[in-house]
This record gives structure tokens, sequence and C-alpha cells, in this order.
């Protein structure tokens, strides 16, 4: 199966976190927490507590009350107690002017009364389905997205890596002992699982990248068996199912040049590959599964960007549409008894789990939610024969990012005030960008999903950020047209591969590309990203994998037009930094800082760093004639004009001059005048709790100040821009706690019923 949320390229590192600020914002979190414990964890008691202290410590959010008491009723529903019936009562006495909520609370108590002489005041409708959620709570698997669950739930097939080599192997651990055993060293991988279980458990097979095919392994170790491989490099093949006769596997092959897919299928012991159904990778997904008699196959595929459900029959025949609705339908499993296909949804807004009962490999029926709100950042990973369910969830810090504002005098360079928050909601950006009016900011997010990036627009004002929809885009970052009606960036069509420069209509949402070309494969290579305008030079920058540590550099002028090569030596792994005048570019080349001119494509070395030491992004001066960096220690400034380097800051022993440590975000920013610098100072000292700062230090050098601490709730800051009014500094705030990992959990006791035998 293909994760197509785990997109292979740096500027996909963006956290789906959930934060929250103020009293508002803090009801909403305990809101959160509430849901999470209830839906996922099943901890209803938990849930009820967490809810309860909303209605204590919120009173005056009647939004988020009435919500709460209605989860705590649903929470007392479920536990099968009187006090749900007093939970809806009250919303409907004192949340009159929640009409929905109340609505719905009026809804669960029609559906609670059922008076009895025998059974008492109240029988509640809806009990628990006895559905469980656990944790594999091992250290080892929460390391990677790679893991599969064993048939009989006991062990985990699992990517392991490590800094020795061979640095990545595919090993199972026994989930009782937390043993495990190395079963392939020297592997690689990328996003696509490259692992399936046999049904009995006693096999695997996998990707052999070597091989450029698909081999063979018994599950207790032993020598690989090669079971098809392909000469043609532009095929890559992963495998999808395993028959329940253990006869045959199910694979996805992938041609990159054509952007095809094909599912097929071919005997467990070698053989001739069988097509089942083929077509582009913007039409079929590569994730199926055999149904349990082994003469179906189910996925999903995509027709007018709208996800459903269908069957082929292995020996050929017409496909069978299962589902048919807008929204999206996918990741079906075939349950064991082949009664129902289970999938995933978001027809009734939230990421639902249903089920839709089957007769042979035709729809029986409607289909039914057995499971509700899954989470946005769940995935449905295996259906094992004994009917559990294993879940894949993005794992992440404990509060996400959020841009905060601090207003300052641009005459004294002083604070105004204290950082706040710059929107009612938050905005867990990457590279926001502002308009040319200066009143709006345009940046990508996941807001807690997995799924490609969406791009959100903001005013800063009460109401939720203006979603753009991008549909199958892969979007890099986001840059402003300059009369402010169009969005322009970098990316690509999930599914075919073309990459390009697109631009978005903020008005129609209409998305027409401005540059289009074929990428090769699915690598980065081809891809284009870094948008950036230019204000000096009055056109946009960009850059272009030509290699993994290979830049193009192109420019197009303010139409998006006239697109022009102007550098195709750039050598780096790293983001690439151009000067507002357009005439220079910075970047990283191994352990050196280094200065590109574009007129004669000639290069100097600015700074040398020690072997694994990083720096941020570069900061440059309005004028493009001076560039800062930081490394953690100091602070530096380079003169263009004089070629010579002078430290401006330098932090003490208990002191970094640091944000996150990312290289496309400054912590330092020049005034618009360019006679001031702000920059990030944070405390060292071993047991210190204190925030970082901002300060101010003159462009030309001096004794630096302190202006304003960050944000209480984030005490990291990172991404520093004065605003283009002069007016305002821009940052974005940090837990310091933020992690990318991977929960692995299992659900049990999901399954609808079984239908009752035909007489």
């Amino acid at each position: 199966m293909k994760l197509r949320f785990f997109t292979v390229t740096i500027l996909t590192i963006i956290f789906a976190l959930a934060l929250v600020g103020g009293n508002q914002q803090n009801a909403k979190q305990l809101y959160q927490s509430g849901l999470y414990k209830e839906e996922v964890e099943g901890d209803l008691q938990k849930a009820i507590e967490l809810y309860q202290k909303i209605l204590k410590q919120f009173p005056k959010n009647r939004e988020i009350g009435a919500k709460a008491l209605y989860r705590v009723g649903f929470c007392y529903e479920k536990l099968g107690k009187q006090e749900a019936q007093k939970a809806y009562q009250r919303i409907i006495r004192e949340y009159a002017d929640q009409r929905e909520v109340v609505k719905d609370a009026r809804k669960r108590l029609a559906s609670l009364v059922s008076v009895s002489k025998d059974t008492g005041p109240v029988t509640p409708a809806v009990k628990s389905a006895g559905i469980t959620i656990k944790k594999i709570d091992i250290d080892e698997i929460e390391k990677t997205h790679q893991a599969r669950l064993s048939p009989d739930g006991t062990k985990m097939l699992y990517i392991h890596v490590q800094e020795k080599k061979p640095r990545q192997s595919i090993r199972v651990m026994d989930l009782t002992s937390g043993k495990s055993l190395a079963l392939v060293e020297g592997i690689s991988y990328g996003n696509s699982l490259i692992f399936e279980w046999s049904p009995d458990g006693k096999k695997v097979v996998y990707r052999n990248h070597k091989k450029n095919g698909l081999s063979v392994i018994d599950s207790g170790g032993g020598t690989p068996e090669v079971l098809w491989s392909s000469p043609d490099k532009n095929t890559v093949i992963f495998p999808l199912d395993w028959s329940f006769d253990n006869r045959h596997i199910l694979a996805a092959i992938i041609n990159q040049a054509e952007a095809t897919v094909r599912l097929v299928t071919l005997p467990s012991n070698g053989g001739v590959l069988h097509t089942v159904v083929s077509g582009g990778l913007n039409e079929i997904e590569d994730f199926a599964g055999f149904s349990p008699n082994g003469k179906y196959i189910v996925g999903f595929k995509m027709k007018e960007s709208n996800t459903d459900i269908y069957i082929w029959p292995v020996e050929g025949g017409k496909e069978i549409q299962v589902t048919s609705h807008p929204a999206k339908d996918q990741s079906p499993f075939w349950s064991p008894d082949g009664e129902y296909i289970v999938f995933v949804s978001d027809r009734a807004k939230t990421n639902d789990l249903w089920a839709i009962p089957m007769d042979g490999p035709n729809p029986a029926g409607t289909p039914i939610r057995i499971k509700r709100n899954l989470g946005k950042n769940a995935i449905p990973m295996d259906l094992t024969p004994g009917g559990k369910l294993a879940l894949l969830i993005l794992a992440s810090g404990e509060a996400p990012p959020d841009l905060f504002v601090l207003p300052v005098d641009p005459s004294k360079g002083e604070a105004l005030g204290q950082f706040h928050s710059f929107a009612k909601y938050p905005t867990q950006h990457f590279m926001p960008r502002w308009s040319p009016d200066g009143l709006r900011v345009a940046y990508t997010s996941r807001k807690e999903n997995i799924q490609l990036p969406e791009i959100f627009v903001s005013s800063g004002d009460e109401k939720e950020d203006l979603k753009i929809p991008v549909g199958n885009y892969y979007v890099g970052n986001v840059e402003w047209s300059r009369d402010g009606k169009h969005l322009i960036f970098p990316g690509l069509l999930s599914r075919d591969g073309g990459v390009g420069i697109f631009r978005v209509s903020l008005e129609s949402h209409k998305i027409e590309p401005l540059h289009l070309e074929k990428r090769s494969g699915r690598s980065l290579k081809g891809m284009f990203i870094n948008l950036r305008w230019l204000p000096r030079a009055g056109k946009f920058i960009f850059d272009k994998f030509v290699e993994v540590n290979k830049r193009e550099l192109y420019t197009m002028n303010k139409e998006g037009k006239n697109i022009q090569l102007v550098a195709d030596k750039v050598t780096t792994r790293y983001w690439t930094w151009p000067s507002p005048d357009g005439r220079y570019v910075a970047y990283r080349e191994g352990q050196n800082l280094k200065l590109l001119f574009f007129a004669d494509n000639t290069s100097i070395t600015l700074a040398r760093f020690p072997e694994g030491e990083h720096i941020e992004g570069l900061a440059w001066s309005p004028d493009g004639q001076n560039v800062a960096w930081n490394d953690n220690r100091q602070l530096t400034v380079f003169s263009i004009a004089k070629r010579v380097s002078r430290i401006l800051v330098e932090a003490n022993k208990n002191q970094k001059i640091s944000g996150m440590g990312w290289s496309w975000s400054p912590n330092h920013t020049w005034s618009l005048d360019g006679k001031k610098i702000a920059f990030v100072l944070q405390e060292t000292s071993a047991g210190s709790e204190a925030q970082a700062g901002l300060w101010i230090i003159s462009a030309t050098g001096g004794t630096p100040k302190k202006i304003a601490d960050a944000p209480s709730s984030h005490p990291v800051i990172n991404d520093v821009v004065w605003h283009s009014k002069g007016k305002m500094i821009f940052v974005t705030g940090y837990s310091g706690k933020e992690r990318i990992g991977y929960e692995h959990w299992v659900m049990e006791n999901f399954l609808p019923e079984k239908k009752s035998k035909k007489k």
C-alpha cells in the first residue's frame, strides 16, 4: 500500500498539530483532548472529566461548553448510565442559544426514552459496541510508518534504522517479549510500504530494490528467493496483499516514465504476472487487497476529482463500483468473512470508519458508520484474518506552531507591548508570505490532517482562515501575485507526476499552470521549490532539483512569464537564499557557506563550519548589500561591497542564537531601513526555564537590547519577519517539544454483526 500522505520531499516537514492559546483556545484544547480520550483511546471516564473541566473553567465559552456537555451525555450513553439524559436536558435548559447542539440533544433524548415498569425510567438506546483501541507501546516501532501487524496480531514487521552500517533493515518483533529478529539487512525504502505477511504468518514478501523486484523470505529468517524482477529502471513494484490461501501475491507496478500503474497478481512461488487492472497514476490507486476467496480485488480510484471504492475480478470482467459519493471513500479492506467491505470516508464531515454489506462482489445495502472520528491524523493499515484493524497515527508534540505578532516602534526599535496570536485560529503554518498590501498572510498547512498540504489565507480577524482548495496538487510554498488576486506556488500533480509553477485565483479558486514540466519518477528530481518574490529585482525566483545535491535557479517576471535560467551550478542539499535585488544567491555546499554571483557565475566562500554544525536560514538586508547568518554562537554579517564579514553578536556559554534550526526560516530579520537587526537569543543553562527572547542590535554594531520574551505557551521562536509596514515583527512560536513520530494502534470488535443467513 502506498502512503500518499508521506511524500518524499523536504517540503513536507509540516507538523500535524493543534495549537491553542488564550482562554478560547485552551477550552478548545481541552475539548480536543477529550475527543481523543473518547474516540481513540476509548477512556470514557477520563473524557467526561475533561469535558466537565471545560464547563467549570470556561463558563463563558458557550459554544465549546454546549459541545462539551453534549459529549458528556454521549459518553454516559456508551456507559449505559442515566446521567446521559440529565446532560441532554441541561443543554436544552441552559444553552438555548446554541441551536444546533440543542437540536442534537433533543434527538438523543428522544432515542433514549423507553419507559418500562420492569426496566425503570430509561434504557439507553445506544450501548457500547465493545470497540477497543489499544496502542502498541514499543519505542522501536514508533520511529517508522513502515510497519505491518502479523495475521495473528502477535508480531510486527517493521523497518529498523541505525547509525552504523547497514543502516536500514527489515525486522520482525515479538510484541509480547519485545525481542526482534533481522530478516533483511541493507534495504532501501521510501514512502510506500515494501513488505507484506503471508496469511499464515510463515513468510514475508518484500520489495528487493537491488533486483528491482519482489523477494520472499521465511518470517523466522533464512535466505530470500527472488520472485520477479524487472530490468526497466522506470518500473517500480510494491507488494500490496497476499491471497488467503497463500498462493498468490497482489502487487502494484508503476511505470514512472509513463505515469501508469498496474495492479497485478503472481504466484507466491514465482511465475508469470497477470494484470488485473491498469490506468494512469491520476486514476488507479496503488492500494488494494484480495477478497477472502481470492477471486476479486478491492481498491479505490479517482474519477473527476472524486474517490470511490471499486472491485475488479481477478480473472477479468467488468469492474464493479461499490460506493458512489462526492466524499472521499478510500482505504478499503474486505472483512475476513467476506460479508463487508470496510473503508474510510469523510462523508459525515469527520474521518470515519464505514462498512458496506456485500453479496459476493456486489454491494448488498447502504454503508454503515461503524466508528466515528478515527482522527484526522489516523490511517488504517491492515485488517488481519482475526479481525484486528491496525492504525497508524501521526504523533506530534504538545503544542503546535502558531503565528505571533509584536507591535514595535520602527524608529526606536522598541516593543509596544507583548507577543500575541495573530489570528483566532492556530495557523500551524509553513513559510508564511504577506500580501503586497501587508494586510493578509498566505501559507500552507495540513491543519492536523495526514494529507497533502493545503493553502490558507488569514487577515488575523475573528473569522476562520480562508482555505484555498488545491485538489491533488502538492504545494511547496506560496507567494502572492503583485495584484494580490492570485497565489503562485511551485508544486506537482500528485497523481501523474507533472511538476510546474501554478497560479490559483483567490476568487474562483481556479488553478492554471504558468510553467509545466514532466518529472522523472517519484524522486525529488525535476521538482521546483523555494519560490520567492525579489522586491528590488521585481521578479520571482525558484529552485529546481537537478540531482539530490544540485540545483538550478530560474527567474520569471511578475506576470509569471519569461522564465530564465540564472544559475545551473549550485551544489547544495539545502535551501538557497537569493538576494532581494536578484544579483546573488547564498547557499551551503558541504561545510562551506557560499555566495554565487549571477552575473558571471563565480562564487566565493563566506564561512566554513565544523563537521555536523548547522546554520539557520539567512537574512538579506533590504538593499541586498549585506547578508546575515548565525551558527548558534555568533550572528555574523557579510558586506558584499567590502567582501568582509564581522561578528555582530556573540552568545555567552549559557546562551545560543537559535530558533528551531531549520534552513528555510531565519531567526533574525532586518528593519526596513536596514539599520537594525532583530534576532532570537535563547537560554541554555542547565535547569533554566527562561523563554527565548527577541533582541535588537544596530546593524553597525553595539550593545544588543532585549525587547520581548517569547509567548509563554511557545517559549521557542523562529522565522522572524519584520513586517512591510515596519510597525510589527512576526515570529513563529513553538512549544519546543515538537516531534514527528508514529504511533501504532490496534482496533478490535468494530465489525458489524454477521448478517442472518437466508433460509
